[in-house]
């Protein structure tokens, strides 16, 4: 479910909508993330995550974490069984191309931070799928000055929910990469109830831009 509905997000975010005269648009905003992130070609760090979900105990472990422009991701354990939403861990968003949506552009401020609000409204299917995911609306706040995702929103038709809000450090005097993140993961109502799970990420020793080889991300766990 969350991994078709995050395509189609990422797919609406795409849309040229302005608004305001002068003001930029979601696609425009989202090309100007682009060119930041690519700033930073590669970085390694380690991740301190723990969990909270409903009816299971996780202990707290730690990872390695290696990225490289553009998606490569690649999670080892130092400790405990690593399993982490790919997207905690990079915060990043794939480019996304054009899609039929509405998509309103504000001024706003998140976490004392100055941001732009994308709040997109995606044109539901007729008919509709019977079963399966339908998609539904989401929000993006991007920071105006770092030009990185402070916080995403996705919500399903049916109400399912994904909520990722991140907090930044300024790594080698010019990479804002995440410090901590907070992914928050709402399943859709059942018999039992609606179900909430959240996993909080917080990163320290980082070390960017050192050439990371792409044969290190076909390469098994290290032992």
């Amino acid at each position: 479910m969350k991994t078709r509905t995050l395509a189609i997000f990422a797919l609406a975010i795409g849309v040229s909508a302005t608004a305001a005269r002068g003001e930029m648009s979601a696609q425009q905003i989202i090309d100007r993330m682009e060119k930041e992130r690519q700033k930073t070609k590669d970085y390694t760090a380690e991740v301190k995550v723990s969990f909270k979900m409903p009816q299971m105990r996780i202990a707290p472990m730690r990872v390695k974490v290696y990225y490289k422009h553009p998606d490569r991701v690649k999670a080892e354990p130092l400790s405990g069984f690593a399993i982490i939403p790919k997207r905690g861990l990079t915060m990043e968003w794939p480019k996304p191309d054009l899609k039929d949506a509405d998509v309103k552009v504000s001024r706003v401020q998140l976490a004392g931070r100055p941001a732009y609000l994308l709040t997109i409204s995606i044109r539901q299917p007729k008919p509709q799928p019977p079963g399966g995911s339908v998609p539904g609306n989401g929000r993006l706040w991007v920071d105006r000055e770092r030009w990185v995702p402070l916080k995403f929103e996705m919500r399903e038709a049916r109400g399912g929910s994904l909520t990722v809000q991140a907090t930044y450090t300024k790594v080698a005097k010019r990479h804002w990469l995440p410090k901590k993140v907070a992914v928050e993961i709402t399943m859709p109502a059942a018999e039992e109830g609606q179900q909430k799970g959240t996993v909080k990420l917080e990163f320290s020793k980082y070390r960017v831009n050192t050439g990371l080889s792409d044969k290190l991300f076909e390469e098994g766990p290290k032992r």
